[in-house]
C-alpha cells in the first residue's frame, strides 16, 4: 500500500496529535519496535517512557551531567569493511558540524565553501590524533591552532576560521556549553520500548539553543541506530521538526533520511503545526519543504483551519475531499492516509482508562507549572463519558 514507513502527524494545537503518538508508541512497543524521541520540547514523554521501562534524559536541565557527543561513532554494520564504516562515520560527522555551523551563522545561513573545508580539515585531524574520539571541542582548538596557516598549502584564510571560532563558542563558553562538547556520558539502551530526550529546559535558553538542540540529538541517534543488520525496528519521533530544518543543507540532511529509513529498519515520524510552519527561508528552501512533506508515505492529519487546509490542497498535500472532511473534526478525530488510501478515525472510543491517564497532555502540563486551557480540559472530560474500552 506504501512506499516507505515514514510518518507526518499535523493539525492545530490541542486537538490530540501528543495523544495520538503516544498511543503508538505503547501499541508498537507490543510489536517489539524501539521508539525514540529526539525532542520532548513539552517535557510530556517522559511518564510514558517510565512507564513502558524506558530511558529518559533531561538535557539542559539544572545540575544535569548528561552530555551528548554528537561526533560519537555509530556500531558498525553487519558485513560492512572497517573502511566504509570510517567513512560513512566521517560523512555522518561532517554533515552534522555543517548542520550545528548553519545554524549558528548570522541568518541561519548554509556554510561558506571555505567554512566546510576549514570544518571538515579540522575533523580528521582529530579523528586521526584522537584515535577516532572527536569532540566538537577539540575540532574548533584545531581550527584555532597555528597549524590552520600551513594546511593544504596555506590555502585557509585566518579571518574565515576566527569566524568559524566565535560561532561555535555558544557550544564551549556560551549557555549550551558543559552539553554537546565533550564527550558523551550517556549510552542508548537497545532494549529500551521508548526513549526520550525531554529537552523542556533547552526551550527557556531560546530557539536556537533548542534547534541545535534538536539537531544533535536526532544526529546522534540516527548514528546509533541505523543498522538494519541489528534486527531492531525503530520509530524516531521529531516534534516541531522545522526548529532545526531552516537551511537548504538541513532539509537536504532530512530528506536523505527519508529516503534510508527503510533501508535501516527506521520509521521517521514528523509531528508539526500545519504545513505552514516550514514556509520559512528563501523559494528554494520553501519549495524543498513542500516536497519533503509530499515525500511522507503515511499522514495523520487532525483539524486544521481554512486557510491552512487551502494552501494544503494547493501544494497536493491534501485532496479537496479528505479538507472537507477535516474541516469538521473534532478533538481526537483525524484522518489516516496511507498512499492513496484515506481513513477517517475517532481515537476517542478504544482508549482506555489508563491510557487517557498516562497520556493526559493537560496533566503533564500542569505538572511543569504551565498554564493549560481550561476549556480544553473540560472539552476532554466530554469526550471521556461515554467511551468504552
Amino acid at each position: 500500500m506504501v512506499s516507505s514507513p515514514n510518518i507526518l502527524v499535523k493539525g492545530s494545537l490541542r486537538r490530540g496529535k501528543s495523544f495520538i503518538v503516544k498511543r503508538l508508541v505503547t501499541l508498537l512497543a507490543l510489536f517489539n519496535v524501539y521508539s525514540i524521541n529526539t525532542s520532548d520540547v513539552k517535557g510530556e514523554h517522559g511518564v510514558v517512557a517510565e512507564a513502558l521501562g524506558g530511558q529518559v534524559f533531561k538535557v539542559g536541565s539544572f545540575g544535569t551531567d548528561i552530555r551528548v557527543n554528537p561526533l560519537q561513532a555509530g556500531e558498525r554494520h553487519f558485513g560492512e569493511s572497517e573502511a566504509e564504516h570510517t567513512q560513512r562515520m566521517l560523512a555522518s560527522r561532517q554533515q552534522v558540524l555543517q548542520l550545528i555551523g548553519a545554524l549558528l551563522a548570522p541568518g541561519s545561513r548554509n556554510l561558506f565553501p571555505a567554512e566546510i573545508a576549514i570544518l571538515n580539515w579540522a575533523l580528521s585531524e582529530v579523528i586521526r590524533e584522537t584515535n577516532d574520539h572527536p569532540t566538537i571541542r577539540k575540532v574548533i582548538q584545531k581550527i584555532d591552532s597555528p597549524e590552520l596557516t600551513t594546511a593544504r598549502g596555506g590555502m585557509f584564510e585566518k579571518s574565515m576560521a576566527r569566524d568559524l571560532v566565535l560561532m561555535f563558542d555558544l557550544l564551549l563558553q556560551g549557555n549550551l556549553s558543559g552539553m554537546f562538547e565533550d564527550e558523551g556520558t550517556i549510552q542508548l539502551n537497545p532494549e529500551s520500548p521508548y526513549t526520550v530526550f525531554d529537552t523542556y529546559a533547552m526551550e527557556k535558553r531560546g530557539d536556537l539553543a533548542l534547534a541545535i538542540t534538536q539537531t544533535i540529538t536526532n544526529s546522534w541517534v540516527q548514528n546509533m541506530v541505523s543498522n538494519k543488520a541489528s534486527g531492531r525496528r525503530h520509530l524516531v519521533i521529531r516534534e516541531e521538526g522545522w526548529r532545526d530544518m531552516k537551511t537548504k543543507a538541513a532539509l537536504e540532511a532530512h530528506e536523505l533520511q527519508l529516503k534510508l529509513s527503510g533501508e535501516y529498519g527506521i520509521t521517521m515520524m514528523m509531528i508539526v503545526h500545519e504545513d505552514g510552519d516550514f514556509d520559512t527561508g528563501g523559494e528554494e528552501e520553501r519549495n524543498l519543504a513542500q516536497k519533503l512533506l509530499r515525500g511522507y508515505a503515511n499522514t495523520i492529519t487532525f483539524y486544521q483551519n481554512e486557510s491552512t487546509l487551502k494552501r494544503a490542497v494547493q501544494a497536493g498535500t491534501l485532496r479537496q475531499g479528505e479538507a472537507n472532511l477535516i474541516r469538521g473534526f473534532g478533538r481526537g478525530e483525524f484522518m489516516f492516509r496511507a498512499g492513496e488510501r484515506s481513513y477517517v478515525i475517532d481515537g476517542n472510543p478504544t482508549s482506555t482508562p489508563w491510557e487517557r491517564q498516562l497520556f493526559d497532555t493537560d496533566a503533564a502540563m500542569r505538572h511543569l507549572g504551565r498554564d493549560t486551557d481550561k476549556q480544553g480540559s473540560q472539552e476532554d472530560n466530554t469526550h471521556v463519558q461515554g467511551e468504552s474500552e
